[in-house]
């Protein structure tokens, strides 16, 4: 028996339901991996709410995670029993203990640890998708990131700086914009409403001077801020937290604007692309461009407050389930 987090229907935190269970063996291609840490992130909140409908439940919600191989299915496995792994896109997280197909596994390096693996991976790979699929961004860009204390912002931020960008980051709080400064952000602005961060970016930068806007936000607050864009240059939508923007793509079209709404898995979709941005990412962990990773860790059966405090944006950074 090992322990696993289900839902039952879409709805709040409270869906969320911890319980035993015993899983069959691995079927041919299938290893069962035994978790060590499990990342949380906004997408888990969003298939939780309904917004992105299951089709089926009992389910089982994350997209992260990494611990070792306790059993594979056949000799044939390129897996041995003991290796230490992770992946980022394969539902069905919140356990203790999974089976997942062996190709969506990534191997861990012996230096980088399955809580660093746990905390960036995911959104490592989006963050590398972006500044290197997605978007060109070159140094001396002026590049808005918001939330520049979110999960994605704080890794997004840390990688456009050392690559000679000029961020400006956006945060919901005091306490956050201190955070995001001690990581070498200048200039950062504070908006509690939809609207002010444009009017305070603008007098940082002036108007339409923005080469990139990353925001992962979306909602009125992104309406106010791609017109902040010059022409030629790039809105990201990349999340929608305060849901979808009441915009007309078309819109940022006429200004000379490109609209770019993507998601990892869109871009990151070989074993050489997703073997070059874990790469890339255990490399980034290595030169300390991320910082000292400092995740907000619950245990697995806490799963429901993991989620009550993400979506009240009580939490800063990257946020882990341990069984």
């Amino acid at each position: 028996m090992s322990g696993v987090v289900h839902i039952h229907s879409h709805g709040g935190p409270e869906v969320l339901q911890f319980s035993d269970r015993t899983l069959p063996p691995p079927k041919h291609g299938e290893v069962q991996l035994t978790h060590d840490h499990i990342g949380v992130n906004y997408v888990d909140l969003i298939f939780r709410a309904g917004i992105f409908p299951l089709r089926d439940f009992p389910a089982v919600l994350g997209m992260e995670g990494a611990g070792r191989v306790t059993e594979v299915a056949d000799e044939a496995s390129r897996w041995n029993v003991g290796d230490r792994v992770a992946y980022w896109t394969d539902l069905g997280a919140y356990a203790e203990q999974r089976l997942i197909d062996g190709g969506q596994l990534v191997a861990l390096p012996d230096d980088i640890t399955t809580e660093a693996a746990a905390a960036v991976l995911s959104k490592g790979m989006l963050v590398w998708a972006l500044i290197n699929l997605i978007v060109e961004v070159k140094p001396g860009d002026i590049v808005v990131v918001g939330p520049a204390a979110g999960g994605v912002g704080t890794l997004l931020t840390r990688w456009l700086t050392v690559s000679g960008v000029r961020v400006i980051g956006i945060v919901g709080s005091q306490d956050k914009a201190a955070q995001v400064r001690e990581a070498g952000i200048e200039n950062v602005v504070v908006s509690a409403q939809p609207g002010s961060a444009a009017r305070d970016v603008s007098a940082i930068v002036g108007a339409r001077s923005i080469d990139v806007l990353f925001d992962g936000v979306g909602g009125p607050g992104f309406a106010t801020l791609w017109p902040l864009v010059k022409p030629g240059g790039t809105a990201v939508l990349y999340g929608h937290a305060a849901g979808l923007p009441p915009v007309d793509p078309s819109d940022l079209a006429a200004r000379n604007v490109r609209f770019v709404q993507p998601s990892s898995g869109q871009y990151v979709n070989t074993p050489d692309l997703v073997a070059a941005g874990s790469a890339a990412i255990f490399n980034a962990l290595r030169d300390g461009i991320f910082g000292t990773l400092a995740p907000t860790v619950y245990p697995l059966a806490e799963a429901r407050q993991a989620h009550a405090d993400i979506g009240s944006r009580r939490t800063t950074g990257s946020v882990l389930l341990t069984p």
